[in-house]
């Protein structure tokens, strides 16, 4: 199953019709609305699809499985016909000074950069980009 992010600019469905569902073997179920049917899966990933987040602005599906953010094309046009792409993997450093585990990403958000003030990014090619990509952990740490 997966979760709703709580940032206004992120959902689980696109202006396409499509829903994205989380699931616990690893994949992402696309659902299309308006046919009422099941069309495309998604992964796998290296555990449980923990959450997502979909930006309608660049048209970008992030997702959470265990120690990596997922990063998928939804717009469809680098594909014959319109399919969803992965684009890249994002893996989240362990190390003993941040105190994260692999199993530890729960939670991932979209956020406006215009709400956020004197917060440190790290991520790279992020400069231009509308939204900041935010995950979250089990040991309350947030990751930009």
């Amino acid at each position: 199953s997966s979760s709703s992010s709580s940032s206004s600019s992120s959902s689980n469905n696109d202006k396409l019709g499509r829903i994205f569902c989380g699931r616990g073997d690893r994949y992402i179920s696309v659902w299309d609305t308006e046919m009422e049917e099941y069309v495309q899966r998604l992964g796998p990933h290296t555990g449980w699809v923990q959450d997502l987040a979909y930006d309608e602005h660049s048209q970008i599906l992030y997702s959470i499985g265990c120690n990596c953010i997922e990063m998928w094309d939804c717009s469809g046009r680098d594909t014959a016909d319109g399919s969803i792409r992965h684009i890249s993997k994002l893996s989240v450093e362990n190390s003993v000074s941040a105190s994260t585990l692999s199993s530890d990403l729960l939670r991932i958000c979209l956020v406006d950069r215009q709400h956020l003030s004197g917060v440190r990014e790290r991520g790279k090619g992020t400069a231009g980009a509308k939204h900041l990509l935010l995950s979250a952990g089990v040991d309350g740490r947030i990751h930009s």
